[in-house]
């Protein structure tokens, strides 16, 4: 078994406090028999960072906050995972802006600071891989005002391996994504 059975994605900036309050979820659920890994509290050394990601952790939980596509190491996190084909799921939080197509390509552009990624092996091609398959994932979307039980809901949901596309609504309770 991998050391890790759950690795938060997040952008510290603005979904740090989300983040902290995910793993206190996640460590206290039944079913969690694994570390849960948050930089804040494992991270020794960002050179090992995308090796924990690619041989340590079962599930990548993207925390999906505004800034999560422009933050160079959580780029690289959802790269890694995509290409060592670790289980992923992103949480949708308020005010996400998910990349299109035109934003995919002009990647390196919108995101000028990966050099750091790329002098760890990864391909600009890869990130543009991830960025897409991330930017299309069913995503489980978390509501501004959700409560403490919703958010001990969301945890169990992550437990069971819920991947597909929900909304857990503000007491808890999941509910059916809105469709357009």
């Amino acid at each position: 078994a991998k050391a890790y059975q759950f690795f938060l994605c997040h952008a510290k900036v603005d979904a740090g406090v989300f983040a902290r309050w995910m793993k206190m979820e996640l460590v206290t659920s039944e079913g969690v028999k694994r570390e849960v890994f948050l930089d804040a509290d494992n991270l020794e050394s960002l050179d090992q960072l995308l090796s924990f990601v690619a041989a340590d952790v079962e599930t990548l939980v993207v925390l999906g906050s505004r800034a999560i596509f422009f933050r160079p190491w959580c780029i690289g996190e959802m790269t890694t995972a995509n290409n060592c084909g670790v289980n992923s799921i992103m949480l949708a939080l308020p005010g996400i802006h998910m990349l299109d197509a035109q934003s995919i390509e002009q990647f390196d552009t919108l995101v000028p600071d990966l050099d750091c990624l790329l002098d760890n092996g990864l391909r600009m091609d890869a990130i543009r891989k991830a960025m897409t398959v991330f930017s299309e994932k069913p995503t489980i979307e978390v509501p501004m005002d959700i409560s403490n039980a919703g958010a001990a809901e969301l945890a169990a949901m992550l437990v069971r391996g819920v991947t597909r596309g929900v909304v857990v609504a503000a007491g808890g309770s999941e509910v059916p994504p809105k469709t357009a």
